[in-house]
C-alpha cells in the first residue's frame, strides 16, 4: 500500500493508496473521503474564509498609511521632493497589497503545495490547472479592491481610528445591501414562478371548461334524436 523511497522517512503515496490508508487508520466511509478530498470548490471556500484576515490586516496596516502623513504634515515633504502623487499612491498601494496577498494568495498556494506533497504527484494540479490563474485573479482583485478602498478612506481623515471605523462601516453596509438585494431577487423569482403557475392553471381550467360545454352541445342533439 505504501511504497518507500530511498529515504526511509519519505513515502510516496498515490491517490488510491491515500484513500485506503485513510480508511484503515480512521475507518472513514466513502462519503467522508469525498468531504476531505480537495476540489476547486474547496479553494473557493478557503479564499472566502480569508476575508476576515484581509479585513484585520487592511485595518491594521492601511488605516494610517495616508492619515498619519496628513497628521504629521509630511505630505508637503514627500511631494516637495522629486516624487509625484502617482508614485506616492502607487507606493502606498503596493505596500498594502503585499500585506493582503500574504494572508490570501500565499496561504492558498501553500495549500496547493501541501496537496501535491501529500499525494506525491502533480496529478491534482494537472487536472485542475485552472486553479493557478483563478486563485491569483481572485486574490488579486480582492486585495486590490480592499487596498484602494482603504487608501481612499485614509486620505479623508487625519485619524487612523476614524478611518478604521469608516472602513468597517463600508464593509458592513455593502454586505447588508448585497444580502437584501439577493433576498429581493429570490422573492421576485418566487413570485414570478407563482404567477406563471397560476396563469397556467387558469389556462388549463379554461380549456377544461370549454371542453365541457362542447360535450354538452354534442350530447343534447343525440338525446333529442333518441326521444324522437
Amino acid at each position: 500500500m505504501i511504497v518507500s523511497s530511498d529515504d526511509p522517512g519519505i513515502f510516496a503515496v498515490t491517490l488510491q493508496d491515500e484513500e485506503e490508508l485513510c480508511r484503515e487508520l480512521f475507518q472513514l466511509s466513502s462519503k467522508d473521503l469525498e468531504r476531505i478530498r480537495l476540489t476547486g470548490e474547496t479553494y473557493r471556500s478557503f479564499l472566502g474564509t480569508q476575508e476576515l484576515f484581509i479585513f484585520f490586516v487592511a485595518v491594521y496596516a492601511g488605516a494610517g498609511l495616508i492619515a498619519n502623513d496628513r497628521r504629521a504634515n509630511a505630505l508637503q515633504i514627500y511631494l516637495g521632493k522629486p516624487l509625484t502623487r502617482v508614485e506616492y499612491i502607487v507606493g502606498k498601494l503596493a505596500v498594502l497589497c503585499a500585506f493582503l496577498l500574504f494572508v490570501s494568495w500565499v496561504p492558498a498556494m501553500l495549500l496547493l503545495a501541501v496537496q501535491v506533497l501529500f499525494t506525491g504527484s502533480v496529478a491534482f494540479v494537472r487536472d485542475n490547472i485552472y486553479l493557478l490563474p483563478a486563485i491569483t485573479l481572485f486574490a488579486g482583485l480582492e486585495c486590490l479592491t480592499s487596498a484602494l478602498a482603504m487608501l481612499a478612506l485614509s486620505s479623508l481623515s487625519r485619524s487612523s481610528r476614524y478611518v478604521a471605523v469608516l472602513y468597517a462601516g463600508l464593509l458592513f453596509f455593502t454586505s447588508f445591501a448585497m444580502h437584501h438585494i439577493d433576498a429581493a431577487r429570490v422573492i421576485d423569482s418566487d413570485l414570478a414562478g407563482l404567477a406563471h403557475v397560476e396563469a397556467g392553471g387558469a389556462q388549463v381550467g379554461g380549456e377544461h371548461e370549454g371542453e365541457g360545454e362542447l360535450d354538452l352541445d354534442v350530447v343534447e342533439p343525440r338525446l333529442v334524436l333518441d326521444e324522437a
